[in-house]
């Protein structure tokens, strides 16, 4: 089976310690200090990988406010090349599987 996924709000959390980074930020309800890794509208810094059981991927793109993965032969994949924090750390996203089985956001 393939997969459609929609990836709307994708955040990433970073402690008071780590440095600003150039990025929309956003104070959550916890208190902490957000990053938005998705404006949106485009793909922005995220990358479409295309290796290995990528090769085949399917379309992906910014759409109605989410990132649209479509099925690929066999898996269709993204990831962000930018800089992260590498410990304390919080990421939080919302996925909607549209069809098929996935493993999104392994």
């Amino acid at each position: 089976m393939f997969v459609s996924v929609l990836a709307g709000g994708i955040w990433s959390a970073v402690s008071a310690a780590e440095p600003e980074k150039k990025a929309d930020k956003v104070t959550g309800l916890d208190g902490e200090t957000w990053t938005r890794l998705f404006d949106g509208k485009t793909l922005g810094k995220w990358e479409i990988v295309d290796k290995f059981d990528f090769k085949g991927h399917g379309k992906v793109a910014a759409e109605g406010g989410c990132l649209v993965l479509s099925a690929g032969q066999p898996a269709t994949g993204i990831r962000w090349p930018a800089d992260l924090p590498k410990m304390d750390y919080e990421l939080a996203l919302e996925t909607k599987r549209v069809e098929g089985a996935t493993s999104s956001a392994a």
